[in-house]
């Protein structure tokens, strides 16, 4: 698994979205790329979408447009962010033990447990 891969895998765009403050009503946002009163931006669970001004694209396009960083250094500070490690010298990248994201998923089946 590539970087780009395992953070794509592991973070959503709502997850970008909440740890890096930007306000978040319904799943929509004010556009990073055009200034606008009423939020235009969906987020998915994969991706985003502006109905504004049509731009898409997944968490790196998010994260390097926010920061005004390349996709490489917004899969890096993504990685970084959120406890995704991985090894730079042979290009192996996986989700660490106590990653934010693994972390989250584990409360989320131990509940999903104690309801049943």
């Amino acid at each position: 698994m590539n970087l780009f891969e395992a953070v794509k895998e592991n973070v959503s765009p709502r997850q970008v979205a909440d740890y890096y403050g930007i306000d978040v009503r319904n799943d929509m946002v004010s556009c990073l790329f055009h200034d606008e009163r009423t939020p235009s931006m969906k987020l998915y669970d994969d991706h985003f979408y502006c109905f504004g001004c049509s731009k898409h694209g997944d968490v790196t396009d998010m994260v390097g447009e926010l920061f005004e960083i390349s996709p490489k250094e917004a899969a890096e500070k993504i990685a970084h962010d959120f406890g995704i490690s991985y090894d730079k010298q042979y290009g192996e990248y996986k989700p660490s033990k106590d990653s934010v994201i693994a972390v989250a998923r584990h409360a989320k089946s131990e509940k999903r447990k104690n309801a049943e």
